[in-house]
């Protein structure tokens, strides 16, 4: 019989307890938590297989101990990612006892991408400090500014944004160190991002300039993608719409990572439907919400394909949206984000309580957690609503600007090849 969740918490004592993301996890489930116990659980007792491992703890190690680890990794779902993920790092930490070329660290950095990709962001944290923690040898060190980037992003999406900076510049410090410019400039990229998430858009624009710049140079196309994806994100929330796309369109081609090809497709299809190309919006997200490999950006398409909904009258669909975003666990600048565009979705069908509402829960997340973007926007919702000031007439629909009718033929081109793919 497994133990209750309160006997699961982390034990209480002055020692920092490792893992405790994990004890607190297993702690807020009810009894029979069922899956998602069993998921954490095997996940825990791994990551302790590793510490023993990293204390060159081998009497612990044996195939009592090993079998033990995997018989916990048995109760994970088997058409989960989680449990072949687990299973590669017993099988590299049973391997390092005979051969000294065995990547225990990398298998356990392909855990920790597992649980991000799941938006298990507190867990994934755990795990990429376990790499950060465990890395003591020049080979070991090379994943290290990959963790620490990888860090940065989880507790931005915690909203720990002084956390994340640190994290960077730790990562960015090692690279350098290392020769590794993809990295370091791949850090910097995660950096102006940060200054992207407080409204900083000159600093975060000044910054990804001499990010493509260098990247043009060092030949590392891949990297100048990902600082002209963020510098059309600048560009299109500085209301330079047209721009953001030409610019999203360049980090497209050059684009070779799919979650990166994701993020693109929803951006562009919010750009879109912010210049009122509402059908090549929807394209782009629908295309998303379905192929999306990442939850996080399945979130982001059902996000703005709320809005969509909203600005067409589409009031089932966007009900739709609303009832499966509600019961999400999404990061705090997409809670900000969606509960605006339901604060103004329900002031268009003239639901103005839950307006009300939502405007207040939008500007109480985006206060909390610096999203500046959504801030003014949802104040300026809340005080319409509240001095019963008519709803703005809707937007209607326009016809894509000849500037961007290129983009808008390329988006179309990728769904039909992905509809020939996916019959």
């Amino acid at each position: 019989m497994r133990p209750s969740a309160k006997s699961a918490a982390a034990p209480q004592s002055g020692r920092t307890v490792a893992h405790t993301a994990f004890f607190e996890a297993l702690g807020a489930l009810p009894d029979g938590g069922g899956a998602r116990w069993a998921d954490i659980l095997a996940g825990l007792v791994t990551l302790r297989l590793v510490d023993r491992w990293a204390r060159h703890e081998t009497s612990s190690l044996s195939r009592t101990a090993l079998n033990a680890v995997e018989q916990a990794i048995c109760s994970v779902d088997v058409r989960t990612p989680l449990r072949p993920a687990l299973n590669e790092i017993v099988e590299a930490v049973r391997g390092s006892l005979h051969r000294a070329d065995v990547d225990v660290l990398a298998a356990v950095l392909a855990y920790a991408h597992t649980l991000r990709l799941n938006a298990d962001w507190a867990l994934a944290t755990d795990v990429y400090q376990t790499v950060i923690t465990a890395a003591r040898t020049p080979g070991d060190q090379r994943l290290a500014p990959e963790a620490y980037d990888r860090l940065g992003y989880c507790l931005r999406m915690l909203g720990e944004l002084d956390r994340a900076l640190e994290a960077y510049s730790a990562g960015h410090a090692i690279a350098i160190e290392r020769g590794d410019t993809t990295m370091a400039l791949r850090i910097r990229v995660s950096e102006a991002n940060v200054s992207i998430g407080r409204g900083n858009f000159p600093a975060a624009e000044l910054l990804l300039e001499e990010i493509v710049t260098a990247a043009y140079a060092a030949d590392l196309p891949a990297i100048a993608a990902l600082a002209l994806h963020d510098r059309g994100l600048v560009a299109h929330v500085r209301g330079q719409i047209e721009r953001g796309i030409l610019f999203y369109h360049d980090a497209l081609i050059h684009a070779t990572d799919p979650s990166q090809r994701d993020r693109l497709l929803a951006d562009l299809g919010r750009a879109f439907g912010e210049m009122g190309a509402r059908d090549v919006a929807r394209e782009a997200l629908l295309l998303l919400y379905v192929t999306g490999t990442a939850q996080v950006d399945r979130w982001v398409a059902a996000i703005n394909l709320l809005e969509l909904a909203a600005l067409d009258t589409q009031e089932t669909v966007f009900e739709e949206y609303r009832r499966e975003l509600a019961r999400a666990d999404l990061p705090p600048r997409y809670q900000a984000f969606y509960h605006l565009f339901v604060g103004e979705g329900c002031a268009r069908f003239g639901r103005m309580k839950c307006a009300l509402s939502s405007f207040h829960r939008a500007i109480k997340v985006a206060e909390e957690y610096e999203v500046n973007e959504v801030l003014v926007r949802a104040q300026t919702g809340r005080d319409a609503v509240q001095r019963h000031r008519a709803t703005p007439p809707y937007p209607a629909a326009v016809e894509v600007p000849e500037t961007v009718a290129h983009v808008a033929s390329a988006l179309r081109i990728l769904r039909e090849q992905a509809a020939a793919a996916h019959p």
